[in-house]
């Protein structure tokens, strides 16, 4: 894995979680794979995710179409670049 994703929500768990595995079908798994989805409470989840190609993500993440369904739905992202440690 080499993104995680913190993101909080005012939507249900069940909402954002089908809107993610929809997208994750659709065009989003053509960049992403080996995605791992974790609730960390009713409102925020953890997204742990091997993203192929960061120009594609920021791409759909800033498309009106996603934009709009962020708004409606309360969310909110925040991106870390995750690098293996040796120990």
């Amino acid at each position: 894995m080499n993104t995680l994703i913190k993101v909080t929500h005012k939507c249900s768990w069940e909402e954002i979680e089908a809107r993610i595995t929809y997208d994750m079908k659709d065009h989003a798994g053509k960049f992403i794979t080996n995605y791992s989805l974790f609730k960390e409470s009713e409102n925020s989840l953890i997204w742990l995710a091997d993203v192929l190609n960061y120009k594609e993500l920021k791409k759909m993440m800033n498309s009106p179409e996603e934009k709009a369904l962020d708004k409606e739905m309360g969310v909110k992202y925040q991106f870390y670049s995750l690098e293996p440690l040796e120990v």
